[in-house]
């Protein structure tokens, strides 16, 4: 499906597991269709209360504004969505376990205690984000950037970190947890003394 435009919708409870979201889709106040298909949509404003995105592939999606509340988004793929700068996703309660994200924006994002098990996010721009307490257990964060991030408690075991060496530093400035182990059994400051 294309051209349809549903921004304001309200999407309580809709089951979009495994759906692609393909060109130019604007969502305005309209329901959901069953298992649509659309990229480059437009879920502004949208209330996506205990929508479920499972697998879903959302890429250059706009969640500007939208209600993510217990919005389920396991193994979804965003690449360069947006989100509005600061969103709250841990008051949401948002689901992010598994995610893939390419270059998308998260600054100022509160992600403080969600779990984020086996994400994979590359070019992610965590900026002056909350990540107090977040679990990232077997992630793989490839040139995510940290700067000003709040990191106290949170767990990068077992995750794989690539970047320069600056941002391992900083990671571990922020309170990341040293002792963790990647899947090679490398510490950050394996990886550290590595990339020097």
């Amino acid at each position: 499906m294309e051209g349809i435009n549903l921004e304001g919708a309200k999407l309580n409870g809709a089951n979009l597991k495994k759906t692609y979201l393909k060109s130019a889709v604007n969502f305005n106040k309209s329901r959901i269709l069953d298992e649509p298909t659309y990229t480059a949509s437009n879920l502004k404003n949208a209330d996506l209360t205990s929508a479920d995105f499972t697998e879903a592939i959302l890429n250059y999606t706009e969640f500007i504004g939208a209600d993510l509340t217990d919005t389920n988004f396991t193994k979804a793929r965003l690449s360069k969505a947006k989100f509005s700068a600061g969103t709250d996703f841990a008051t949401y309660k948002t689901i992010l376990t598994q995610t893939g994200m390419n270059v998308c924006d998260l600054t100022s994002a509160h992600l403080n205690d969600l779990d984020l098990t086996k994400v994979q996010w590359n070019n992610v721009i965590l900026q002056n984000a909350n990540l107090t307490n977040t679990i990232f257990t077997e992630a793989i964060l490839r040139e995510v950037n940290f700067s000003g991030a709040t990191l106290a408690g949170a767990n990068f075991t077992k995750a794989y970190l690539e970047g320069n060496l600056d941002s391992i530093k900083q990671l571990v400035e922020l309170g990341a947890d040293i002792k963790a182990l990647n899947n090679e059994e490398q510490t950050c400051l394996h990886l550290a003394a590595y990339l020097k």
